[in-house]
């Protein structure tokens, strides 16, 4: 499991670009370490840019759960407006959502509105 909690797009896109540095498995190959900086980014970009439009706290949780299983499952966790990515962008012609879904086995979303928390869950299949 990797964890890491970030607070703006520039440590998020930090994260990414270091990837291979925090998912020491031997297992994922670069084609799938590639899928999952995708998805980070185009996920970790959109949470950014629509969820949080004047909200000064802002924050992503992410968990990246690799090892011992047979797909990959990413965890987003946000405070922003409720973003659910098959339902808000089923007719938008984004391609960072195409890459999402093009990428993923799954997606997920709940919203829980008690603690006002988005929680997006997008599986990967292991090559």
């Amino acid at each position: 499991t990797y964890a890491v909690y970030v607070e703006s797009e520039d440590e998020l896109l930090d994260v990414v670009e270091n990837i291979d540095q925090n998912l020491l498995d031997d297992d994922l190959d670069g084609e799938t370490k590639l899928k999952i900086q995708l998805i980070l980014e185009e996920m970790g970009t959109a949470i950014f840019a629509h969820a949080y439009k004047s909200k000064k706290d802002k924050y992503l949780n992410i968990r990246i759960l690799y090892k011992n299983t047979e797909e990959i499952i990413v965890y987003f966790q946000d405070n922003g407006v409720p973003f659910d990515i098959e339902k808000d962008f089923q007719k938008k012609e984004d391609w960072g959502i195409k890459i999402i879904k093009n990428f993923s086995k799954d997606i997920e979303h709940n919203y829980n509105y008690n603690v006002k928390l988005n929680n997006n869950k997008i599986v990967i299949p292991k090559n």
